[in-house]
């Protein structure tokens, strides 16, 4: 901070100078003008050509010692004017605080990447190019074009909204939709008439693979007009026999072991679509792990499935509960309902009540 010292005697001799100094000579008011008023100072008026009473009346009476009262008056403005310009520089030179920054971290090379990307594909079977790309801190460019690169090395498989594991193909999948069919088929068909009670006619139905859902396909009103959207094929032979009755078929490469389409443009083909609703199955449900599948192909449909309907109904039955199969692809919560049968676990039926989708329990 900058600070002056004065002198008394210096503030002195200069409010001599001033008082000394001859007043500025101005012409005459004209006869019968009234001077200019252009101050006033305590008591006395101060007009244009007058000497300031302040400075001048001591000095011509001699009075000294009001002299140096006005002198100390001024070293304090002086001093003040002083400090404030002494405040304002040191706020100007005082030194902006330090912002904390994130050290830079150098980007990992290709070939790391590329591990990291097989090591967290191969523990999870399936991620998204987004939680890449988040779990690495790349962009999601850079990391479709290392996923593009493992594909066409065979190190990994590219699906619909990400990447999955080659030990997630659907030959070594253990689900088999000829097995399932024949399990636990009064429980389906009752889960499914609860499922055919929420339809209106005139509906955009979205159906999901699963021996459930292909219940829900049987079971429904002969009088009913509906519009369909399936990429079961076993569920499409079903509703090909119904009348008034329309059924788009999504097309791609067929599995052998759960008889529905998958690829890329058949997703693509499902986004272009919209449904009132949309009927949902899962091979398991656990509490931590969520809503699991047993192919990749299947998580991608039901989650397209899901943003492209206003309203997702998940079919499951009681066994299905405390399984965990090979992809999550969904939570409970993600449901407005869930209908299932009066077998549920009541921790399970806990759960469901608690995190928000209305139950519906198929006696």
């Amino acid at each position: 901070m900058v600070k002056c010292q004065l002198n008394d005697k210096d503030v002195i001799i200069e409010v001599f100078k001033r008082a000394r100094r001859p007043p500025r000579k101005t012409a005459p008011a004209p006869p019968g003008r009234a001077r200019r008023r252009i101050g006033q100072i305590g008591n006395h008026a101060v007009h244009r050509g007058e000497p300031d009473p302040s400075i001048a009346e001591p000095v011509r009476h001699g009075h000294r010692h009001a002299v140096a009262m006005h002198a100390t008056a001024s070293r304090h403005r002086l001093e003040c004017s002083t400090l404030n310009i002494g405040c304002s520089i040191a706020a100007i030179a005082r030194p902006s605080p330090a912002i904390a920054t994130t050290p830079h971290r150098p980007m990992a090379s290709k070939e790391q990447r590329s591990d990291q990307i097989l090591e967290l594909v191969d523990s999870r079977h399936f991620m998204s190019i987004g939680d890449l790309a988040k779990a690495l801190t790349v962009s999601e460019m850079t990391i479709r074009r290392d996923v593009r690169d493992l594909a066409d090395a065979g190190k990994v498989r590219t699906v619909y909204g990400g990447v999955a594991s080659l030990e997630n193909g659907g030959a070594t999948s253990s689900y088999n939709a000829q097995t399932e069919h024949g399990q636990h088929v009064d429980e389906k068909r009752r889960i499914a008439q609860a499922a055919c009670a929420l339809l209106t006619p005139g509906d955009v139905v979205i159906l999901d693979s699963g021996t459930t859902v292909q219940q829900l396909a049987e079971c429904l009103p002969a009088d009913g007009t509906y519009t369909f959207i399936c990429y079961s094929l076993n569920t499409i032979n079903v509703l090909a026999k119904r009348e008034n009755t329309t059924v788009i078929s999504l097309g791609g490469v067929l599995s052998p072991k759960s008889y529905t389409f998958s690829g890329p443009d058949a997703i693509l083909a499902m986004n272009r679509y919209r449904a009132n609703k949309a009927f949902i199955g899962a091979t398991g449900y656990e509490l931590k792990q969520g809503l699991t599948c047993s192919y990749v192909e299947d998580c991608s449909w039901k989650q397209a499935a899901m943003q492209s309907s206003v309203e997702s109904i998940l079919l499951v039955d009681s066994s299905k509960f405390g399984k965990v199969s090979t992809c999550s692809f969904a939570g409970v919560e993600h449901f407005d309902t869930v209908i299932t049968d009066a077998g549920i676990p009541d921790r399970y039926r806990y759960d469901l009540e608690a995190k928000g989708p209305k139950l519906v329990i198929a006696g």
